[in-house]
């Protein structure tokens, strides 16, 4: 090691890249539920949007629990 060049410890690029990629699945989540809940909507010809409105909620709660189950085994 030379006395004018410390070391620094590797730093990893792009960390803030996995939050984004957790925010796309969040997304996801939300978006994919909805979307099913709009088409049984559809199928059923509620008079209003009860399954949607459900499954976005389902699709909000799946996706808390993806959040804490990903943050708390470190895989981000």
């Amino acid at each position: 090691m030379e006395p004018g060049n410390p070391q620094k410890p590797p730093q990893r690029p792009f960390s803030y890249m996995r939050y984004m990629g957790l925010g796309a699945q969040i997304t996801a989540y939300v978006l994919c539920m909805a979307l099913i809940g709009y088409g049984l909507d559809e199928w059923q010809e509620t008079p209003r949007r009860y399954y949607t409105a459900g499954f976005a909620l389902l699709g909000v709660i799946f996706a808390i629990v993806h959040l804490i189950r990903s943050t708390r085994s470190g895989r981000l």
